[in-house]
């Protein structure tokens, strides 16, 4: 709570930002390309919000302007500030990666990103991929993936700052600060929320209460024309009021939302080390990347701890993209390769340790090979994956997709494609004495 109301005193006063440049329409996670790809060109199912739309929109929840999006379900276990989950085609949240600047930001124990944390900045950028996007990021994308991206300090240098309160006692701000330092660009970014909430139960009395809040920080080195350094960190921590779900078959309202005493709090860290080497004049683009994660949670009821887990996400990724042009079309071939290493634990309920308690790991590489074929009027892409489990059965996936221009108005789009979601730890191990027991036996999902 003190956390967050220092950060909404720090920002009470707002310095105008210069405007953004303008920048061509580009779709970050089209493809494993660092260069990224059109998003005109792209043939699979695709929105995207800008800057300027997202401002026009007043939203500072990001999970309110995802409701618009075709195909797209966010439910909220309460008001705002309570576990907020985004489903895409009727599959899961925890089917759905979601990346910030690039960074794999669920959670390493159940899979999903909670967008209760999110609040929209100057400069936030929202690109959404419907279908299976396995072949590209292997099990998380199995519903499709949300790419969140902040402007930079050259896109959106100075000071801004935002304080705004509302009704159910609802209080928001958040401060960025950005810019340009000879050949370092670098971005500073907190915010927070504290809500009194509302209740999520039918003829409930108690209101879910929450307070977020988070920091992010970005330092971009441009060593030279050819190599760039980036390097990423990001905290967010949450606290919020839960009611529970009534499983007395004897109870007038079983089955239904209850008022209770639960309440949870979690905390997450992302940290991301990149290299990006551009040769041969721009045409061949290569990327190293080493991203870490720490997660820990407490569920409790009326003050006590009933569930607590701790995991870690550590991966290394490589990708090398090649650009050139023959018979009057443009070609791309990538390629990248990922190793991922997740662990996660039940932390004890008092003193004593059971198996249940142990630490558990799962580890993943996979292997892709894309290539985009077109120009200004036709694209067409085909991307395939392969993933080698330690605790599942190796699994190829892949994409393909396709676009051509009738009109400068019209154009046709068209995509396939396979997807597999492995379980998560959480889904395997994770324990609640009165509520949950993983299943260690669960096989991925195709």
């Amino acid at each position: 709570m003190s956390f967050i109301l220092s950060l909404l005193a720090a920002s009470s006063v707002a310095v105008a930002t210069s405007p953004t440049p303008t920048t061509p329409e580009v779709l970050i996670t089209a493809t494993r390309k660092p260069a990224g790809l059109k998003a005109e060109l792209y043939g699979g199912s695709v929105t995207t919000f800008s800057d300027p739309i997202l401002e026009r929109r007043q939203s500072r929840i990001l999970s309110d302007v995802l409701r618009d999006v075709p195909g797209m379900a966010v439910s909220r276990l309460g008001g705002i500030g309570a576990q907020t989950q985004v489903r895409v085609r009727g599959t899961e949240a925890n089917h759905v990666q979601v990346r910030i600047d690039g960074l794999d930001a669920s959670d390493p124990f159940t899979g999903e990103y909670d967008f209760a944390r999110t609040l929209s900045h100057d400069g936030t950028r929202l690109e959404i991929l419907r279908g299976p996007q396995s072949a590209l990021y292997g099990a998380d994308a199995l519903g499709g993936v949300i790419a969140i991206q902040t402007a930079t300090g050259a896109e959106r240098p100075g000071v801004s700052a935002f304080v705004e309160h509302g009704s159910l006692d609802t209080t928001a701000g958040g401060l960025r600060l950005a810019g340009v330092a000879g050949a370092l660009d670098y971005s500073l970014t907190g915010s927070g929320l504290v809500t009194d909430g509302t209740s999520n139960a039918r003829k409930g009395i108690r209101n879910l209460s929450a307070e977020l809040g988070g920091l992010s920080g970005r330092v971009i080195f441009t060593a030279s024309d050819a190599l760039r350094l980036t390097a990423l960190v990001r905290y967010d921590r949450t606290r919020a009021d839960s009611n529970p779900q009534d499983w007395n078959w004897l109870s007038p309202t079983y089955g239904q939302v209850i008022d209770g005493t639960d309440d949870y709090a979690d905390q997450i860290r992302h940290g991301l080390l990149r290299a990006d080497l551009s040769l041969l004049d721009g045409r061949w683009t290569q990327s190293l990347s080493l991203q870490g994660t720490g997660a820990e949670r407490v569920s409790r009821t009326g003050g006590r701890a009933n569930s607590r887990y701790a995991g870690t996400r550590n991966t290394l990724s490589y990708v090398s993209a090649y650009d050139f042009t023959a018979g009057g079309f443009d070609h791309s071939l990538t390629f990248a390769a990922d190793h991922r290493r997740e662990t996660y634990q039940n932390r004890p309920i008092g003193a004593v340790a059971t198996a249940q308690n142990a630490r558990r790991r799962l580890s993943n590489t996979g292997y892709v090979l894309s290539y985009d074929l077109g120009g200004d009027r036709f694209k067409a892409g085909l991307a395939l994956r392969h993933d080698q489990n330690k605790r599942f059965r190796n699994a190829t996936t892949w994409r393909l997709t396709t676009s051509y221009a009738l009109t400068p108005q019209t154009r046709l789009r068209a995509a396939a494609g396979t997807g597999i979601k492995a379980p998560s730890n959480f889904e395997l191990f994770g324990f609640n004495p009165n509520t949950f027991v993983g299943n260690p036996n669960l096989k991925a999902e195709r």
